[in-house]
């Protein structure tokens, strides 16, 4: 369950304030929160798309 809340929380801080990667990373651990694996593959998969100008639509 904490996965999923962090992913999230993760893909929210990315979409709504337009934050980056490290920056939301750098959040979490101020929190006390420690990516996991799978958090980091959607980050970079979030990256991708980003990049791409393609995220909104691989979100929805």
């Amino acid at each position: 369950m904490r996965i999923l809340e962090n992913c999230a929380l993760l893909i929210r801080k990315i979409m709504i304030c337009s934050m980056s990667v490290r920056d939301t990373f750098a959040d979490m651990g101020a929190a006390g929160l420690r990516p996991t694996g799978i958090e980091r593959n959607i980050a970079k998969e979030m990256v991708k798309c980003k990049n791409a100008g393609t995220w909104r639509k691989k979100i929805e």
